[in-house]
């Protein structure tokens, strides 16, 4: 059964009314061209002839007053999205738990929103819950984050895959409608009856895991642009800006994941345009911090026990680190005879490695947020002398 409500009372009732919030409308197939979110007012015209959506988080406006839908702007957290329902997801898991709205995207295939009693404001919180939810298996595991799309009731599902016979795009319909059902964190938690791991716990000052699937690779797949993986950290992908290419050919992307070399990993295109890394991520709304697909550790005051044991967990991880005596060695090859050996590893080169292997942030009062930063000495120091003691 459909229900009747119009984009604008749909909005109005899951966000404040004073919220900054952001939607996006394109016509036709959605995974073409690219997203150009707005800031919504209530007398913007989302006509269902389109692809709407609208975001899961709140969002503040820049200092030269731009509206940018990035992850340091967000503000709040308000809902969560549970996505593929009834196709991947079955709904009887649900069971009792009755989520704010439900939405059939494509035949038999549901979004389900669940609105926060008190929107989340502290983004790791938020990222924590978001990827708890998804490990439990509502979802795929990398599809997290503050900034999640979800589709509005009056809009259509333009992708190629779901036109019928005639070439029309398959109509979203609202089938669930329940604006008074919202929810603390833990009552969500209780509802959909799933567990925060200790290594996931969002109210950790310090640490947060790298996503278990690369953010780019599933903003690709959200956006159909995803084919298959080729092997050693390559993608092939279609390009974004298909429609430059000579007769619009399908062929020659790909898109390589973070390596040493290259931090934020690769995009790759044998036709003529010349589009690097740092478009594809606009193109697909992905921060440079998440594409990096780091663990994150932020310099807290009073938490220095907790960043030396996240850094020494991180090294200990990493399959090249190893204790021995009382120093931190590595096995090192070679590269003339092939042999290998075991070396003392030195601070400059500790230094050096968490600074690949871990995204670091520290608290900048003049802008009032996080700001990425080196690994300090002082902590490296005492992760040095603590494995040599």
């Amino acid at each position: 059964m459909e229900i009747p409500i119009s984009n604008a009372e749909f909005i109005s009732a899951i966000f404040p009314e004073d919220a900054n919030v952001a939607v996006c409308s394109k016509k036709g197939d959605p995974t073409e061209g690219g997203w150009m979110p707005q800031l919504y007012s209530g007398d913007l015209i989302l006509g269902n002839e389109s692809n709407n959506y609208v975001n899961s988080s709140c969002f503040q406006l820049e200092e030269d007053g731009v509206f940018n839908v990035q992850k340091r702007n967000c503000k709040s957290f308000n809902f969560v999205l549970l996505d593929d329902l009834g196709t991947k997801v079955q709904l009887e898991r649900l069971g009792d738990f009755q989520p704010t709205w439900l939405i059939e995207t494509s035949p038999d295939n549901f979004q389900a929103g669940i609105v926060l009693k008190e929107p989340i404001t502290n983004i790791n919180e938020a990222e924590g819950l978001q990827k708890s939810i998804l490990n439990a298996g509502y979802g795929d595991a990398g599809a997290g984050g503050v900034n999640r799309w979800a589709r509005l009731p009056n809009a259509i599902n333009g992708k190629e895959k779901h036109l019928d016979e005639e070439g029309n795009p398959f109509q979203c319909k609202l089938t669930q409608w329940n604006p008074q059902a919202r929810y603390t964190v833990q009552e969500l938690i209780d509802g959909l009856q799933i567990t925060i791991e200790s290594e996931l716990r969002y109210d950790n000052e310090v640490y947060t895991p790298k996503w278990a699937e690369n953010p780019v690779i599933v903003a690709l797949k959200e956006r159909g642009l995803y084919k298959t993986p080729l092997g050693s950290g390559k993608h092939d992908i279609t390009c974004p800006w298909v429609h430059e290419h000579t007769d619009q050919l399908d062929t020659g992307t790909a898109y390589f994941e973070p390596s040493e070399g290259y931090a934020l990993g690769g995009f790759s295109c044998l036709h003529s345009h010349e589009f690097g890394i740092r478009d594809l991520l606009k193109i697909l709304e992905v921060e440079v911090s998440d594409a990096r697909n780091k663990p994150l550790i932020q310099l807290v005051d009073g938490e220095l026990h907790n960043i030396v044991d996240a850094a020494e967990k991180a090294l200990a991880g990493s399959g090249k680190y190893y204790q021995m005596g009382g120093l931190i060695v590595c096995v090192a090859t070679d590269s003339t005879t092939g042999t290998p050996s075991i070396l003392p590893v030195k601070q400059p080169a500790l230094t050096r490695d968490l600074s690949y292997m871990l995204s670091w942030e520290k608290f900048d009062g003049r802008s009032s947020g996080w700001k990425p930063c080196d690994p300090p000495q002082r902590h490296v120091g005492i992760l040095f002398v603590h494995d040599k003691n």
